[in-house]
């Protein structure tokens, strides 16, 4: 029992370190830009602003590492699936690959990490902006109290931020705007809420197993899916969301190219 149990911790452990290393770059890029705005614009913040952007940018990015090692555990979930039938599959001895009772559990478990953690992430997110723009003061974040706060900022320089990401995320987190294909739909955000809400508030997900994922000698992965697709895929598209929107408003944050690869000493000196 001592050695299962050690067995399991330890993979766990470096499951962990594993999605924190693949986070590093984005956290210490974001880290380090937020820094130099601040360095260079000192005169608009307090010492006690800059320490209230400080901690909901920390907050911001610890909700974003959590939903990631969610994400994680998925294709982990998802990979050893496969590997574990891999002999089957390439004799091509099966039709498709279905998962056990135990295995629909635990997948629906990280599912439901995720979504609350990224909900989480994507409120941090706007809370964060809120701050870093000055705006009136907003508790508990919704997108029309985002909006709303988004119309307070001051003074101007940071007006023009605002009305920016305001268009942003009406544009490409929150738009009315719907497709039949998800990952073309810019209404990520609103989909992660109402997700978020029905399982905070409901039972569970009614899922369903009409997967069209494939793989080799065309076996069908029959998982549950959302949207028409497996779990992992559908996270991943969240987090790619997720993702884009840092990117994207990272030069409208912080006056600095978005620059690809690691951090490297420097980058984002003048």
């Amino acid at each position: 029992m001592f050695k299962q149990n050690n067995k399991y911790y330890k993979v766990t452990i470096e499951l962990v370190q594993k999605a924190q290393k693949d986070m590093e770059p984005t956290v210490v890029k974001v880290t380090q830009a937020q820094e130099a705005y601040l360095q260079r614009n000192n005169e608009i913040y307090t010492q006690d602003e800059m320490e209230t952007i400080r901690y909901f940018l920390d907050a911001f990015l610890y909700k974003y590492q959590i939903a990631n090692y969610s994400l994680e555990q998925l294709w982990v979930m998802r990979d050893a699936k496969v590997e574990g039938n891999i002999l089957d599959i390439v004799r091509n001895t099966i039709v498709s690959l279905e998962l056990t009772e135990d295995e629909v559990f635990l997948q629906s478990h990280y599912l439901e990490q995720f979504l609350f953690q990224s909900r989480s992430c994507l409120d941090f997110f706007m809370l964060y902006i809120t701050k870093i723009l000055r705006t009136r003061h907003v508790l508990n974040m919704s997108v029309d109290k985002f909006y709303t706060a988004l119309s307070t900022a001051n003074p101007e320089v940071l007006c023009k931020k605002a009305d920016t990401i305001d268009n942003y995320f009406r544009e490409h987190v929150f738009s009315a705007e719907k497709n039949v294909q998800f990952a073309l739909t810019p209404n990520w955000g609103e989909l992660l809420r109402s997700l978020r809400d029905r399982i905070a508030h409901r039972d569970r997900i009614n899922i369903s197993k009409n997967s069209r994922d494939r793989i080799l000698n065309d076996i069908l992965l029959a998982m549950p899916t959302l949207q028409n697709m497996t779990y992992e895929k559908f996270c991943q598209t969240i987090e790619n969301g997720m993702y884009e929107m840092i990117r994207d408003l990272f030069p409208v944050v912080y006056d600095l190219e978005w620059k690809a690869g690691p951090y490297r000493e420097g980058m984002f000196e003048n």
